[in-house]
């Protein structure tokens, strides 16, 4: 019995063998595992001046995935970080939000996605980072950095390594915070007409004088309903209940909804 020869290998990419190549197709660019380039230009490599135009994955693939070719996927360093994400991805409402921003047959932490999300789908990049905010910000969980490039919009999440608020539960607190509120937002606004101007939501138009993480937090504790049905109360309330019962932490729902309510950012 012969079987079909596999041709998806290398991050899941279909390896081309005509014409004598070894390359693999990326969609955007090929790539040559031979000599660890692609045969191309990176559309974003003005971004990148201190590197090469052609190298794979910023030459760091231990942290950085190629997703299509022209773009770098980054993972977090901090081990706490990490062990944040990992439980955050875990539950369903954390796996359901990276869902939406996933490509077709990307992998993280493990698990491959079957389809590209919806907001992938409407050209919005997804990076979560974490540095040291500084020791003026230690109070300061996490932040969400917002801004259109190249007709798509670039959301980066960033974790503080330097916070006060380092449990477990704290740092997944602030992934979520981040994730199903802010990041949830400016994908909400971009999809409308592809501008952040918070034309989403006509409760905006009264938090015009506010700054833009402040409108997210007010419009959360303000806007009629909100408390109730808004993402990040439903979604974001289930992966701090799926955490709390998974790592046996002994919180009471009431303790997690007042942690989740009276977010620190």
């Amino acid at each position: 019995m012969r079987y079909p020869t596999q041709r998806y290998l290398y991050n899941g990419k279909e390896l081309n063998k005509d014409f004598g190549l070894n390359w693999y197709d990326y969609g955007a660019r090929w790539y040559d595992a031979g000599v660890g380039r692609f045969h191309g230009i990176d559309r974003f490599a003005s971004k990148y001046a201190f590197q090469s135009d052609y190298v794979y994955a910023t030459d760091n693939p231990i942290r950085f995935v190629e997703v299509n070719g022209d773009s770098v996927v980054v993972d977090l360093s901090n081990t706490d970080s990490q062990k944040a994400f990992q439980a955050f991805f875990s539950t369903k409402a954390g796996r359901l939000f990276i869902s939406m921003f996933a490509a077709k047959g990307q992998k993280i932490n493990g698990y491959t996605f079957k389809s590209s999300g919806i907001f992938h789908k409407l050209g919005i990049d997804l990076f979560y980072r974490d540095r040291d905010f500084g020791e003026m910000r230690k109070e300061t969980g996490g932040e969400t950095k917002a801004s259109i490039s190249d007709n798509r919009l670039k959301l980066e999440v960033w974790l503080n390594t330097n916070s006060n608020h380092n449990s477990l539960l704290d740092k997944v607190e602030a992934l979520t915070h981040e994730s199903w509120l802010h990041s949830w937002e400016y994908s909400k606004d971009y999809k409308d007409n592809g501008k952040l101007d918070f034309s989403h939501d006509p409760f905006y138009e009264k938090l015009l004088n506010n700054s833009p993480s402040k409108r997210h937090h007010k419009m959360f504790h303000y806007n009629p309903g909100a408390a109730q049905n808004h993402p990040f109360a439903v979604r974001g309330m289930s992966v701090l209940e799926e955490v709390n019962r998974d790592y046996d932490l002994g919180y009471t729902r009431k303790e997690l909804w007042e942690r989740l309510w009276n977010f620190w950012d």
